[in-house]
């Protein structure tokens, strides 16, 4: 394995232990009884620190073992009862997992320096507490064998103490298995029991009436009742036996299930490459198919078997076209990790900004396409930072203006079909039109009016900025060009409403994948081009007049557009003529604006499979990918918007 696969293979790993370290420490966080942890929640934490320990160690990245192994020491800590988790210790640890992604990236990448580490390691060993006194188990509560407690390790003689302090009924537990086959019973049992409590010791032997089986004691701890427990051993002939003897058994919280995960980790190449090979064979299947009606006819199979003949093909066409959509369900992951990150940088920022926060997030089990889940990330940051920083008010400002002192942050997410829509609002002062008309004019942006619907859209444009001054964390306007730009490439629209005095509500409507589409086909200059329907508005006719090539612009129902021709901006050769002088134009969208692109004829619209580029994707500005057509020709998948910008930035003239 090269240098490259290794970063790449120690980032998947990374990514996918962090990600369930961030669900687990808000977890923690959110524990009605912070105290008294689930031992089953603090394991699995330790368990997935330590891992990432020993990945950093084997891909050779030192700043991010030496932080994983501080840790790792600090749960050990915790998980022996000699720190107690309370808010600070939950703070820190989510501090530092909420660091985690950004610096394990620039880890790998060998940006990261010691001194963050250092940092890092040095706020959780400040974490860490003393050792408290080992406690002495009260053999009054717990009659328990010493043969059997002088087996049990350092922690799960904790884990014993725990238990009889809550008052929990612990158990003995004498099974035996066939020899040839305890594993398999011994494990099916082992994850019945931890269901319905908490496994502490297991000491296994040789069975005193067969030596063929091996027997097993097992010191169980369950607030379940003890017929319960009975009925499970009794499928395997085994025996029970209370150890603890307390005046009343208080029921207790039992341990969470162990369960072993059914997931595997799959590159996203692959998720391509098997897409690819569905919608391919779907296609070969559409040619066999009418090769087979072909012959049918020169055949002259009788009309039964012609039928049967078509019901083979529809029942293979039905059965690749629920691959391709299983495929790119496999894709799809929830944005709960996305929602807790933004919690997490919700009370950062509160914090670093003095602001009084209630932050609501929905849609935790919305699904999205990984690779757009990746690129909002940013794009959603900023948006909250807009809403911290200049959006709420300061808690004396709000009761000021009669409002709670507490602003509210909301984050939502629903899907409808193909689409899903992010809303992140606040209640705070709203955005002053007003101010965005001046910050355009002193652009010279006030003509960009006449193509947007909302002269509010114009914070959108590059520069625009209504803050009085700029912060480190953000300014409401500055940088949401570029938001809107990367959410424009996803094939999605921002939006933004505003009420002086109420709040902000920006709304991002996106695509589920990025994988299949429904594209809108197109020739010009001889070519066929395909473009996503998310980025068009409308079809339309215009007449060859109405186009003033001064501007060039060209009128459209109460005003006027910017217009182009897509064989301009793909600089195509060959000529685009217009029978009649009637000009099929494709209505897009073009950030927030509207612009006209002139086409030579609409083919019309279908769902599609897009294939990379490869290696030729960074030379094809403004090209998203290639979809096969019925015909084994191949159509370009085209961006409208950055083909736009790129023929305005060839064609501006030197300074």
């Amino acid at each position: 394995m090269d240098e490259r696969q290794l970063q790449k293979h120690f980032l998947a790993e990374a990514e996918e232990l962090i990600e369930s370290l961030l669900a687990d420490v808000e977890r923690l966080g959110a524990s009605g009884d912070v105290g008294r942890p689930s031992p089953a929640l603090v394991n699995r934490i330790f368990r997935n620190v330590h891992s990432l320990k020993g990945l950093s160690g084997m891909a050779n990245v030192p700043v991010v073992h030496r932080v994983s192994h501080a840790l790792e020491d600090l749960l050990e800590e915790v998980r022996m009862g000699r720190t107690r988790v309370d808010a600070a210790l939950v703070e820190a640890l989510a501090t530092t997992v909420d660091e985690l992604p950004a610096f394990v990236r620039a880890a790998a990448g060998g940006a990261a320096s010691d001194r963050d580490a250092e940092r890092m390691v040095a706020h959780l060993q400040h974490i860490r507490g003393g050792a408290p006194a080992k406690p002495i188990l009260d053999h009054e509560l717990v009659a328990i064998d010493p043969a059997l407690l002088a087996t049990l390790t350092e922690y799960e003689e904790h884990r014993l103490h725990e238990n009889v302090r809550d008052r929990r009924p612990v158990y003995e537990l004498r099974v035996a298995f066939q020899l040839a086959a305890f594993d398999q019973g011994f494990r099916g049992l082992s994850e019945q029991l931890a269901a319905a409590g908490e496994i502490i010791g297991t000491l296994p032997g040789v069975a005193s009436d067969d030596p063929m089986k091996i027997a097993f004691r097992i010191l169980y701890a369950s607030a379940a009742p003890a017929g319960e427990i009975c009925q499970l051993l009794d499928v395997h002939g085994g025996e029970l036996e209370q150890l603890s003897h307390y005046d009343r058994d208080v029921a207790a919280p039992g341990a969470e299930s162990g369960a072993i995960s059914t997931s595997i980790r799959v590159d996203m190449e692959v998720f391509d490459e098997l897409s690819l090979m569905a919608d391919s064979l779907s296609n070969q299947v559409a040619g066999l198919g009418a090769i087979c009606a072909s012959m049918a006819r020169q055949l002259s199979l009788a009309p039964r078997e012609i039928f049967e003949l078509r019901q083979q093909r529809r029942a293979i066409e039905r059965a690749f076209a629920d691959l391709q959509e299983r495929i790119v369900d496999a894709r799809l992951v929830p944005l709960g990790p996305t929602l807790i990150r933004s919690r997490r940088l919700v009370e950062k920022l509160a914090a670093q900004l003095g602001r009084d926060v209630d932050f609501v997030a929905e849609g935790e089990d919305v699904r999205l396409d990984k690779t757009i889940v990746d690129r909002i990330a940013e794009p959603l940051a900023h948006l909250i930072g807009n809403a911290l920083d200049h959006g709420l008010e300061p808690p004396a400002e709000r009761e000021a203006a009669g409002k709670p002192a507490r602003g509210t942050v909301r984050l939502s997410a629903e899907s409808s079909g193909n689409r899903i829509a992010l809303h992140i609002s606040d209640d705070g002062r709203g955005v002053d039109v007003a101010s965005v008309r001046r910050a355009a004019a002193a652009l010279g942006l006030e003509s960009a009016t006449a193509s947007r619907s909302d002269p509010l859209d114009l914070i959108f444009a590059a520069g625009v900025s209504t803050a009085p001054s700029v912060t480190d964390v953000s300014g409401r306007g500055v940088g949401l060009d570029a938001v809107a730009a990367v959410i424009g490439e996803l094939g999605g629209e921002i939006r933004v409403v505003s009420e002086t005095g109420r709040g902000t509500t920006f709304t991002i409507e996106l695509p589920t994948t990025l994988v299949t589409l429904s594209a809108f086909l197109v020739e010009a200059a001889g070519w066929t081009y395909a473009v996503d329907v998310n980025q068009l508005v409308e079809l339309g006719i215009v007449e060859d007049g109405a186009v003033d090539p001064n501007g060039p612009s060209v009128a459209w129902r109460d005003g006027a557009l910017p217009f182009f021709t897509l064989s301009g901006l793909v600089r195509a050769a060959g000529d685009q003529g217009h029978p009649g002088n009637r000009i099929p134009c494709l209505i897009a969208r073009s950030g927030n604006s509207r612009t006209a692109i002139a086409v030579d004829r609409f083919v019309g619209e279908r769902d599609v499979i897009v294939k990379s580029l490869g290696r030729h994707a960074p030379a094809l500005r403004g090209v998203s990918g290639a979809i096969d057509l019925e015909d084994s020709g191949v159509a370009l998948l085209v961006d409208l918007s950055e083909l736009i910008e790129e023929y305005r930035l060839i064609s501006r003239p030197p300074a």
